[in-house]
This record gives C-alpha cells, structure tokens and sequence, in this order.
C-alpha cells in the first residue's frame, strides 16, 4: 500500500515537472543560432553600427557617437574592417604582429600573397583577423594609423544583452530542475519510475550542455572585439585630397603620361620575358638546325642512291 502510494505521488510529481519545463521552455522567446546571430541577421538582435570618422592624415578618432558600445553592462559583439595601404609591407605586417601581442591579443587568421614588384602599386597583400580585448579595442584603433595610409574602416556592434541573458536565466533553471531529477532519482525504487527520471534527466543535461557552450562562445566574441584588416603594397599612397578640375590640355597630357608609363611596363615585361625565355629557345634553336642538318644529308644520300642505281640500269 506504501509503494502504491509513494508510486502515484511519484508519477504525479513527475508529470507537474515535465509541465513545467515544457511551460519555461514555450514561454522563453526563441533565440537564434550561434552562426546566424554571428551574421548579424536575427532579428531579435538590436544591431548597432558605429561609423567612426577616420581621417586619411590623422588615422583612427576616437568614437564620440555613441560612448556606449564598450558599456560594462551590454553584452556587445565588437567587429571592424579596415583596409590599409602600406609602403614598406614586411614591416607593416611585422608591426602588426608586435602590436597585436602589446593589447594581449591574438592572431585568429592570417594570409600573405603575392610576389614583390617594382610598379605603383603592388601584388603582394596581406589578411588578418586579430582578436583584441574589448576594453583595448579603441586604444589598438587608435594608433592604426601607425599601419598605413587608411583606406577605409568601419564598426560594427551587435547588441546580444537580452538573448544572453535569456539564456543564462535559462540555463540556471535548467540546473534547478536538474537537482530535483537526481533527488527524485535517488528514492525511486520501480524500474518505470527510474526510466522516466533518467530520461528527464538526459534531456535536461543536453540543454545544459547546449546553452553551456553558447555561452561560452558569446563569453569569447563579446570579450575580445574581431579586427579584420587588410594590408596593400603600394609604392604611392593614394591620394584622397579634392583636386581641381582638369583642362582639356591637362587631360591629354595625363593620357600621354599614363599611356607611356603603359608601354614601359609592357616593354619591361616583355625584355624580362624574352630573358627568362633566352636559354629555352637556344636549345630549341640547335635541335632545329641538327633535324634540318640531318635531314639534308638524308637527302643528298637518297640522290646518290637513286642516281648510282640509275646508272647500273642503263650499263
């Protein structure tokens, strides 16, 4: 009669939790994915973007529009893009490298390509996505100038306060309902009873788990701001002043120039090219001259044949 009763109690006590989680799981609003909230295209996310105004002989301001994007109390995604010119690029990349390890920060990604040339404007570039401290991120900005020539850069903020919130009041709930399953556990004493708690259980921990990990991977993008910076070659800075307007004779005579500077780069590309191509086409050159040689005596041979064959005919 005892384990009757303790047995329904059980069952009921079981139903009302499974109730409950069910209600906390269909009340909380549904969040979106890692990777879509990454991409900045949950609507649930309040996007920020900050248009810092950079400046091409000054480099990096300070951002003075919104004094909140590194609040203590938001949950931000700092992101930013800058492309830089660089005259000397070995010690621009160095450069970067060194700073990077100043702010305690790391190097997520990098890529270097292409070959040095003497022309304007370089084939070599390269591509970093640094990992800096939120709370260093102005001051880094602050001097990439130190970089390059500026190019361009931009800021962005996606604000994940409520949706990481959210989650961690969740995920504590979770561990609440996870205590009760393993004190129900423990006076179970019937097999049904103890296969409805383990998989109660079971379901519970995967949540945890689960919102675990998106926490943690929040934790990591909100406490270290992305640099994703991109390092030109150049041997001339791009020149971003207002110019005046051109006459019709200052036209013709750029055209002149940029048509000349043309020429000369194909005619160094193709004295270089006849160059590299020089020992190649000697060998080609006497493997022709020994085939025709070769086939020449061939041929006196053959008329020799022919004309002493001839003449033993008519004897």
């Amino acid at each position: 009669m005892k384990k009757s009763v303790f047995k329904s109690i059980l069952a009921i006590t079981v139903i009302i939790l499974i109730i409950s989680l069910s209600a906390c799981g269909a009340s909380s609003r549904p969040s979106s994915s890692f990777d879509d909230m990454n991409a900045g295209s949950s609507p649930e996310y309040d996007k920020m973007e900050v248009m810092p105004d950079y400046g091409y002989d000054d480099g990096y301001k300070e951002i003075t529009s919104n004094s909140t994007v590194l609040a203590p109390d938001r949950k931000l995604i700092i992101t930013n893009n800058t492309s830089i010119e660089a005259l000397d690029f070995d010690a621009t990349v160095e450069l970067v490298r060194q700073r990077c390890a100043e702010f305690n920060g790391y190097i997520q990604t990098s890529e270097l390509r292409g070959i040095e040339t003497g022309n304007k404007y370089g084939t070599r570039y390269a591509y970093f996505s640094l990992r800096i401290p939120s709370d260093s991120f102005e001051a880094f900005m602050a001097g990439a100038s130190d970089f390059g020539n500026i190019l361009s850069s931009n800021t962005t903020g996606d604000d994940i306060t409520e949706d990481y919130y959210d989650k961690e009041a969740r995920l504590e709930t979770l561990k609440i309902q996870e205590e009760r399953y393993l004190a129900l556990l423990e006076k179970a004493e019937d097999m049904d009873s103890i296969i409805v708690l383990e998989k109660a259980l079971s379901d519970v921990r995967y949540q945890i788990e689960s919102l675990t990990g998106t926490l943690k991977k929040y934790d990591s993008l909100v406490n270290y701001a992305t640099i994703n910076l991109r390092i030109n070659e150049v041997y001339q800075y791009t020149d971003k002043t207002q110019e005046p307007a051109l006459t019709l004779g200052d036209k013709l005579t750029q055209q002149l120039s940029d048509s000349w500077e043309a020429l000369k780069s194909v005619g160094e590309f193709l004295l270089l090219a006849f160059v590299a191509m020089f020992p190649f086409l000697v060998t080609i050159a006497i493997i022709i001259v020994v085939i025709v040689v070769i086939i020449r005596l061939s041929l006196k041979k053959s008329k020799k044949s022919a004309k002493k064959q001839s003449e033993n005919d008519e004897k």
